[in-house]
């Protein structure tokens, strides 16, 4: 009942943000292409310094939906998420679209993940794949913050 009612919400907030004459993709709308290339960077740093990556791309208030329950808050995200991005474990995406509201503040990826294990001399192997949606807002001197992550295993 709650993925419903998740992602009731989600497609209700989707589809307010699609305005007319505003590409649902990277159509060289440049707050579109911006908001693309956060989700590069976010991911960037992500593979560079794991969980502080991680946490460093949410706004202070950003939430998260891992595979169980809530994280809420910039603080409570980098405690949960450091001991899951150590070791050899790593978590890879790219976004495939983005949708930036009229209002240039607030906008969506979509993409597709990978959790990978790391084998030096070895090819990664592949843990997991799956999809997420991340919920990005501007922050005042910081530019595009994640405010809500949400993914999905494809398994």
């Amino acid at each position: 009942m709650r993925r419903f009612v998740l992602g009731s919400a989600f497609a209700t907030f989707a589809v307010s943000m699609v305005a007319p004459g505003l590409p649902a993709h990277a159509d060289g709308n440049a707050e579109v292409q911006a908001l693309l290339q956060a989700d590069r960077d976010f991911a960037a740093a992500t593979a560079e310094r794991g969980g502080e990556g991680w946490a460093d791309w949410f706004a202070a208030d950003g939430v998260m939906f891992p595979n169980s329950g809530r994280v809420d808050g910039q603080d409570a995200i980098r405690k949960r998420m450091l001991p899951a991005f150590s070791g050899d474990i790593r978590l890879r995406w790219d976004p495939v679209t983005a949708v930036v509201a009229e209002s240039g503040d607030l906008g969506y990826t979509l993409g597709r993940w990978e959790q990978v294990r790391v084998t030096e001399g070895a090819a990664d192997t592949s843990l997991a794949t799956g999809s997420y949606v991340s919920i990005w807002k501007k922050v005042k001197g910081q530019g595009w913050r994640v405010a809500v992550d949400i993914g999905n295993s494809d398994s």
